[in-house]
Parts: C-alpha cells; structure tokens; sequence
C-alpha cells in the first residue's frame, strides 16, 4: 500500500525534474534499480514514466538506510529542492498532496512528518 497519493507522486517527480538535468534523472535512475524505464525522450515523458512506476508499482529500492519504497525516496528528494523549484506550481500541488496523505513538511527541518502515524 502507499503511503502518497497519485497527484502527490506526480507532483513529487515534477518537482525532483525541476532541479534535475536529463543526466542526473538517468543517475538517479540507475541507483534505484529502474534504468531503461523510464526512456522517454522528453522530460516530461520522463517524468510520466517515473510517476507511473512509483504511483503503481511502488517497488523497494535500495538507499542509504535501507529498502525504502520507491515513491517515498522520491518525495524525500522532493522535499530537498533548491529554493527555485519551491516557488515553481508543482511545489504547491507537492504541499498540498502530502497534506491529502497526512504529512507536513517542516521547513526548519526540511523532513517529511506525519500527522496521523
């Protein structure tokens, strides 16, 4: 089961796209187990095809503290944008999505919280 909704995925790898270049999507890409899926020549095909495979798949990747599923590793990339990709609409979709799923985002701490678990 996940813990993020779609419009939260989507937003979340909107964002991650935002201070991200085609080559650093490929690395990323790679350290989560999921090169070649995501082959899109656009940025936006790219984006589509790494929000469809966290929203439906959702599978563990390996990360620094373990298996982790993949939508969470993404929106806790997300939640480390540069101050340009806060101001950005996809930002907005992003706080208001994690709101839906009952976390906040601490500003201080720049840490995903949740309310309700």
């Amino acid at each position: 089961m996940n813990d993020f909704n779609r419009m939260t995925i989507v937003a979340t790898v909107e964002v991650v796209a935002e201070f991200n270049s085609h080559n650093d999507m490929d690395v990323l890409e790679v350290q989560r187990g999921i090169s070649g899926r995501c082959n899109a020549s656009s940025k936006s095909g790219r984006v589509a095809a790494l929000a469809r495979i966290a929203a439906d798949e959702d599978i563990e990747v390996m990360t620094e503290v373990g298996l982790v599923p993949l939508s969470r590793t993404l929106v806790e990339l997300a939640i480390k944008a540069p101050e340009h990709a806060r101001r950005a609409d996809t930002w907005k979709k992003l706080v208001a999505g994690l709101r839906f799923d009952r976390f906040e985002i601490l500003e201080t701490e720049t840490e995903i919280v949740s309310n309700s678990r």
